[in-house]
Formats: structure tokens, C-alpha cells, sequence
């Protein structure tokens, strides 16, 4: 009696500490990976983290429940201990309220399952075996299972939770006030008061409280929680900020964009919200396997009670994983989610994570997916009268005030070759065809071919040749007239992005998938930029309504596609697809249809995605393994005489301990990669000052 009430203290004691203490302490960590930043200081780390661990406080009204029923239990049984040994053992009975109390939500689920539903759940288990153990009269036993019954209702509640913290959380920690500038002074405001087109300044070791744009001063920004990028970044005039994301160093002025719910963290954060409510197929999958394995598991029991008694009857309902199962696969879930966001990578739900594994073929969009929007200048053709660096400073001049990708690309080929641009007079622009300037009492056109037909401005035939080239190379073309006369043709060519060949080698070795490219372009740069990245098959001269059906056509032959696009003619195609991926800053229908978003806006993390996706299914499976083997042991070694109900108990501790180790792995080892870059980081940042 005495050992049994010692191993249910244990029991006890273990159930405090792995919610108090243990959880805690993972969870700790894995809170602090996420929100150190990689050169703030200690002290605001410190501030940082204290903000979020305050957070953490606001327990949910489930958890609250359990951490009732456990102070009830716990006080139960004190007072029952204190009554058997000391007064009469008889009087252990006492505790019985308390056990029917605890598992109250048991009973009411198997009476709604067997009388309404008309099925047999894993409710009926712990009803079953608690009922078993009050009629026999093994109090203390029963008092030992409500342990493990809280342990994993505990379990659930509490890890959920932080997991789910720690997803929401890494983008709902956004300053509540900001510093709004007001003919040159400085005022603080609350952040829901902001508009568009304020002005908000922010400082060294400050929260960027808004989306926005840099309108003056440079800044080192660490956006590794929205983004995923180890390294900050240097940022500039012109150049896109993020809510939520650190300024290091500098002083920049922000005009605001997108403020308060409009801001990306804040979308983001809606949809996680979202997300974290809905069963994945891997969770249903735990719960139809522990519901099916109810039955075969009490007519099993049944069959041995009268064969080898009832104390083997007990361990065998006792082996069945009930629970467990469901928890640890929850828990896995939302960890892999809770790594995916801490890697710039987005996921809605749980199912595209499950689905990825699946995939054998990855389809790409060509503008803007695997080509930058803007283009580079490739060539530029001249008459014989004039010379390349004119040309570009008479173009760059003109463009000087547009910003579409043209523009940007001929302005800084100009920048690159430190040309100075002359001064403009009398601009006059024709939306879809070009730009008309006087420049030193010279008529200056840019524009398209078709804008130097309408000016009827002449093309002599060596740059006739150079255009008709360009443009069955796929090529842009931009031409430059001096009065009537062109004399010099620009040729741009698709950017392609500078990971994508990378990336797509590592997907090929990771997933041994094959690639296609979807484009609207025609067949010679579609077939050209396939054969510069590797890849398989290409579809060019693609309307946007035909994109989906390709995907559809690709599925029937009995491909599992992933769809990667950006744009507003993607929306349908991603929606065909079995997994869709889309980049950050595309357009707004491109993001709401895709199911997974690269959210620092290039492909780079594509290949950690699937990465993530296989580790998930090794990890689930690990974990699954280490919740059952106890199980199946506990099962096996219930016709062993010297084998009892304690010790298939204690194996359920184990079993439950296992499981949840298990599926903490990727979050410590996260962790662990965090600490030692951050650890390089500040002794490159010491050898730095010494040097200096």
C-alpha cells in the first residue's frame, strides 16, 4: 500500500512537472528561438521576451478547467492519504466524488457516443477502466489513472496552447504606439490612430509598427520572424518595411501603406488564427485508428477476464493507447507549423503539409515566379551617328519620373555607368505608348514601336533587324528617336531570379519531381529560360483560363501537382493544384488562393518546405512509434503472472512521456541552430570591434 501510494505522488508529482516545469521550460525555449533577434541587444531581447512570456499568462477557458480538476484531485488526494493511513483504510472511499467529478466530460461523451451516435470511442475506455477499478475496489489504482487521465488532458490543453502562441504570437507583438511626424516634430500616437500616407519614425532598437516605405534615411532591419532571412537586411530609400519588424540600427522615416488589421502581420496572423482550429487528415487518421482499435480492444478483455482473471482483463483495457495518439499528433502538427513560420514559410493548414510528401510534380508560372518583374538591359543598338551612352542618358532622362519595371531597369543601367542625366523640359506622356521631352532644344521620344509609328518617326533597316530579333527572342524593346529619327533600340530581357536554378536542383534531388513552366510568352525564352534552369517541360503561349486546365490534364494522367504562381491569372490554377504556393507581394488573389506563402517573396525557402514536409512524416512517425511500443509491451505482457496493473501504469507514463519528447525534437533542434548562429554572429560582430 505504501509503495502504491508512493507511486501515485509520483504520478502526481510527474503530472506538475511536466505541466509546470518540463512544458515550460520547452516551450521557453522554443519562444526564445523564435523572437531573439540576431544583433538587438540583451537587454531589449530580454524586454522582448518578457512581453511574450506575460502573453503566455492568458491561459484558455480548457486549460482552465483541467488546472481546476487538478487542484481538486491533488487536494482529494492529500486528504485521502492522510484518511486511510492515519484514521481507517476504509475511509479511501471518500475520494470517490473526486473521481467521478474528473471524469465527468468521460462519461457525459460515452453516454452521447453509445446512446446518440451509435459508436464506441475512446471515451468509453477511460469511463470503462476507471468503473472497473471503483467495483473492485482498487481506489488507489483508480487515483493513479485519473493522474495519467489529467497528465494528458493537461498535455493537450497546455501545448496547444503554446504552440499556437508561438505561431500567433511571432506576429500579433506589434507596438501599440508609434512616432508620427508632424511638421518636423515628433509625436507619439497610438498606432490605430495612423492613416495613409502618414509619416512614422523609427528608431534604432524600435518595432516597425507599420507597412510602408521608406521615404528618408537607411536603416539595418532584422525581419527574420516575418520573412525567414537569418541576416538583416539594409534598407534604404525606397525600399518596403514590414510591421513587427526590428530597425538595429539607423534612423528611417516611414510613410505608411497598410496599418493596424490591414498590415501582412496582422493577415497573417488572421489566418493562423484560423488555421490551428481545423483537423488535419493525420489527426482524424489518429482518432479513427484509436476509436477503431476500442472494440477489438474490449472483446479482447472480455475474452480474458473469465480465462486469466480480471487483473489481465484491466491491463489490457489499461495497453490501449486511448489519448495519446491524438495529442501527439496534434502537437506534431502545430510544431512543424510553428517551424515552417519561423522560416518564412506560411502554411493555412495542416493538410498541405501532409500533402506535400505526395507531390511528384512542380509547376511553375514564368513572370514573376521564376523571373523577376523587373528585366535588364541586355543590348542596346545604335545608328552609327550616335554612340550607347547617349542613348541610355536620353532614355534614363525621359523615365526619370516613372516607375514601371521598364523604367527602373533603364534608370539604373544609367546609375550603374554613373552617367549624369540633362535636364527636362516639356514632358508629355502617352499611357501605353511612350514619353515626349526637350532636352538641350532637342525633341527626345522613348517609347514602343508602335508609339514611333503614330510619331512616324524613321527606322532604318540595321535597327529594323535588331527589333525583329528582339522580339522573337521573346525580348522587350525600348527605342529612342531624336526628332523624326531613331537612333539608338534598348533590349530587355526577363530577369530570372537569382536562386531559382539553385532551387530547383535541390528539389529535383529532394523530391525527384519533375518540373514544368507555364507561360504566356512565346515558345523561344520559354523553351530557353526551361533549358537555363534544368527544367523538364515547358508550356508556352498559354492563355490565362488554359492554366487550369493543364493542371487538370497533368492530374488525370495521375500526377500530384504543386502549383507555384503569383499572379492574378494564376488564382484558378492554384486552386486546381493539389499544393499551391505562392510569394510574398503578389498579388492579393494569388495569396488568398494559395495555401502556402514564401514570405520573404522569393523562392529560396521552396526547398525547405518539402524539407519540412519529410521531416514531419519521419517525426510523426517516430513520435506515433514511441506512444505505442509501451502500449504493445503493456499488451504482450498481460498474461505474464508476476505482471500487474501498476506496471502497465507506469508503462502509460512512459508511453505518454515518450510520445510528447518525440514530437519536441524539431523544436529543440531549431532552437539549438538558433543559439549557435547567434553565438557566430556575436563573435563575428567581437572580431569586428577589435579590428576596428
Amino acid at each position: 500500500m505504501l509503495l502504491t501510494s508512493l507511486l501515485i505522488g509520483s504520478s502526481i508529482a510527474t503530472l506538475s512537472a511536466i505541466s509546470s516545469k518540463k512544458i515550460r521550460k520547452a516551450i521557453k525555449k522554443t519562444v526564445k528561438a523564435v523572437n531573439e533577434t540576431v544583433r538587438i541587444s540583451s537587454a531589449q531581447r530580454e524586454q522582448h521576451l518578457a512581453t511574450l512570456s506575460h502573453n503566455k499568462e492568458n491561459i484558455s477557458p480548457a486549460e482552465k478547467i483541467v488546472d481546476k480538476k487538478i487542484k481538486i484531485f491533488t487536494g482529494s488526494f492529500i486528504a485521502t492519504s492522510f484518511l486511510t493511513f492515519f484514521v481507517n483504510p476504509q475511509l479511501s472511499i471518500v475520494g470517490l466524488p473526486v473521481i467521478f467529478y474528473v471524469l465527468k466530460d468521460a462519461f457525459e461523451d460515452s453516454y452521447k457516443n453509445l446512446v446518440h451516435k451509435r459508436r464506441f470511442s475512446v471515451d468509453i475506455m477511460a469511463s470503462l477502466l476507471s468503473s472497473l477499478l471503483i467495483m473492485k475496489g482498487l481506489f488507489w489504482l483508480c487515483y493513479m489513472y485519473l493522474a495519467l487521465y489529467l497528465m494528458n488532458r493537461k498535455l493537450m490543453a497546455k501545448l496547444k496552447r503554446n504552440s499556437t502562441n508561438n505561431i500567433i504570437n511571432v506576429f500579433e507583438q506589434q507596438p501599440s504606439n508609434a512616432w508620427l511626424l508632424v511638421d518636423g516634430v515628433e509625436t507619439e500616437i497610438s498606432v490605430k490612430s495612423l492613416q495613409h500616407d502618414d509619416i512614422v519614425v523609427v528608431h534604432a532598437g524600435e518595432k516597425i509598427p507599420i507597412d510602408g516605405t521608406i521615404i528618408s534615411g537607411e536603416a539595418t532591419v532584422d525581419q527574420h520572424l516575418l520573412t525567414g532571412e537569418s541576416r538583416p537586411i539594409e534598407k534604404t530609400l525606397n525600399d518596403e518595411v514590414y510591421a513587427l519588424t526590428i530597425v538595429l540600427a539607423g534612423h528611417i522615416h516611414i510613410r505608411v501603406t497598410r496599418a493596424g488589421e490591414e498590415t501582412s502581420v496582422a493577415q497573417i496572423g488572421h489566418i493562423l488564427n484560423q488555421t490551428v482550429n481545423i483537423k488535419t487528415d493525420t489527426q482524424l487518421r489518429s482518432e479513427k485508428l484509436t476509436d477503431q482499435t476500442v472494440v477489438p480492444t474490449l472483446a479482447l478483455a472480455g475474452f480474458t477476464w473469465p480465462v486469466l482473471g480480471a487483473n489481465s482483463a484491466l491491463i489490457i483495457i489499461n495497453s490501449h493507447f486511448r489519448y495519446r495518439l491524438n495529442i501527439i499528433s496534434s502537437v506534431s502538427i502545430i510544431n512543424f507549423l510553428n517551424l515552417a513560420a519561423q522560416n518564412g514559410i506560411l502554411i493555412k493548414n495542416g493538410h498541405a503539409l501532409e500533402t506535400l510528401k505526395k507531390i511528384d510534380t512542380i509547376v511553375f508560372d514564368k513572370t514573376g515566379t521564376l523571373t523577376l518583374e523587373q528585366p535588364h538591359i541586355t543590348h542596346i543598338h545604335v545608328t552609327e551617328e550616335n554612340d550607347t551612352a547617349t542613348v541610355l542618358r536620353y532614355a534614363a532622362a525621359a523615365e526619370a519620373k516613372q516607375s514601371h519595371p521598364i523604367a527602373k531597369a533603364i534608370i539604373e543601367e544609367a546609375q550603374q555607368q554613373q552617367l549624369d542625366l540633362p535636364s527636362i523640359d516639356d514632358v508629355e506622356y502617352r499611357v501605353g505608348f511612350g514619353v515626349t521631352v526637350t532636352i538641350n532644344d532637342h525633341c527626345i521620344r522613348v517609347g514602343s514601336m508602335r508609339f514611333m509609328q503614330a510619331e512616324s518617326c524613321t527606322l532604318n533597316d540595321q535597327l529594323q533587324a535588331a527589333c525583329d530579333n528582339s522580339l522573337l527572342q521573346g525580348n522587350s524593346v525600348v527605342l529612342v528617336a531624336q526628332g523624326d529619327t531613331v537612333i539608338g533600340v534598348i533590349e530587355l530581357q526577363s530577369t530570372i531570379r537569382p536562386e531559382a536554378h539553385d532551387i530547383i536542383q535541390q528539389l529535383c534531388e529532394l523530391q525527384h519531381v519533375k518540373t514544368y513552366i507555364i507561360s504566356g510568352d512565346q515558345e523561344t525564352p520559354t523553351r530557353k529560360l526551361a533549358n537555363q534552369l534544368g527544367i523538364d517541360h515547358y508550356f508556352a503561349e498559354t492563355l490565362p483560363e488554359n492554366k487550369a486546365d493543364i493542371i487538370s490534364k497533368l492530374q488525370e494522367e495521375g500526377h500530384s501537382i504543386c502549383y507555384v504562381g503569383d499572379g492574378i491569372n494564376d488564382s484558378i490554377a492554384l486552386k486546381r493544384a493539389d499544393i499551391s504556393v505562392s510569394l510574398r507581394g503578389a498579388s492579393t488573389i494569388a495569396i488568398d488562393s494559395a495555401e502556402i506563402i514564401l514570405m520573404d517573396g522569393k523562392l529560396t525557402h521552396l526547398a525547405k518546405l518539402f524539407i519540412l514536409a519529410r521531416d514531419f512524416e519521419f517525426n510523426l512517425g517516430l513520435a506515433n512509434t514511441s506512444v505505442m511500443i509501451p502500449s504493445f509491451i503493456s499488451l504482450s505482457c498481460a498474461v505474464m503472472p508476476g505482471f500487474t496493473l501498476l506496471h502497465s501504469m507506469i508503462l502509460s507514463i512512459i508511453s505518454a512521456l515518450a510520445g510528447f519528447s518525440s514530437s519536441m525534437l524539431p523544436l529543440i533542434k531549431q532552437q539549438q541552430i538558433k543559439f549557435d548562429n547567434q553565438k557566430e554572429l556575436e563573435k563575428e560582430l567581437e572580431q569586428h570591434s577589435d579590428s576596428n
